[in-house]
């Protein structure tokens, strides 16, 4: 069946009319800045306090936000090749992390040395980020796409799956981040669960933009599941000695490399849609 493509057929004049410009900038911006910071807590998980805005800990958790970022260069940079109705997932998404990161800076103040620029870098960043995703959002008139060429019931119903799993995993990071440790094979701190949280969310939206929106729509979230399951199970191998020794250690694993192949399927099937009726 052949590639079903995205009119550049444009539905009104942009509100901003320099906001079109923004997302290539933005997203590979994002690509770089959390490859070199994904890198570095990926091989140096354990010395955060040294190099990062604060000192995220413990060290599995380090790594894993250290996979998600190097998942970011993979799912920003995708994103450089496509147009905005292919990406504004990632935009929605993006406001899941930041404005929870920047609610959770602003509580979890204290974690933070001002007189270090990392952790000035932190708060500008994370409180300017959401501005510029919403003008993006609000700015940019999307672009047609074929509303009848959906993903099939059954990738969206596993997309739906993921969905609610992630927004579960959110809520309960953002409520009681250190009662993770019940269920995760690590303990945040609580500043350090409320951003996994955040991260959580940022996954949940893109689950949710894949079951909501039109095929054509949906590639750059699956393959920003496919990504982020990868960096995840990086993570958990690397620092497999200090996670949890029981089945907790095997079970966050297997799930990382569950939502990497679920997400591999998605985006796999989104070149092939099916025709409503």
């Amino acid at each position: 069946m052949a590639e079903p493509t995205v009119s550049r057929t444009r539905t009104g004049s942009a509100r901003f009319g320099w906001a079109v410009v923004l997302p290539r900038p933005v997203y590979g911006t994002i690509a770089v800045a959390a490859g070199i910071a994904g890198v570095a807590l990926l091989a140096f998980p354990g010395s955060t306090p040294r190099y990062f805005s604060w000192p995220l800990a413990p060290t599995p958790a380090a790594a894993l936000v250290g996979g998600f970022y190097v998942a970011s260069i993979f799912t920003f940079g995708a994103a450089l090749t496509r147009d905005w109705a292919q990406t504004r997932a990632l935009a929605v998404a993006s406001l899941g992390l930041t404005i929870p990161t920047f609610i959770a800076t602003l509580v979890h103040h204290a974690v933070f040395d001002l007189s270090r620029p990392q952790a000035i870098a932190w708060l500008i960043i994370f409180g300017t980020a959401p501005v510029v995703f919403v003008v993006m959002l609000a700015g940019i008139p999307s672009a047609k796409t074929d509303p009848a060429r959906t993903l099939p019931g059954w990738a969206r119903t596993v997309a739906a799956m993921l969905g609610v799993g992630f927004a579960l995993g959110a809520a309960a990071l953002w409520i009681d981040p250190s009662g993770s440790v019940a269920w995760l094979s690590f303990g945040p701190p609580p500043m350090t669960g409320r951003f996994l949280g955040a991260w959580a969310a940022f996954l949940c939206l893109l689950s949710s933009w894949i079951v909501l929106r039109p095929a054509a729509e949906t590639r750059i979230a699956a393959v920003g599941l496919t990504a982020f399951g990868g960096g995840a199970a990086a993570a958990g191998l690397r620092t497999l000695g200090q996670l949890d020794q029981g089945p907790r250690r095997v079970v966050f694993i297997l799930m990382a490399v569950a939502v990497m192949l679920v997400g591999a399927a998605l985006a796999w099937t989104s070149h092939r849609p099916r025709v409503r009726d």
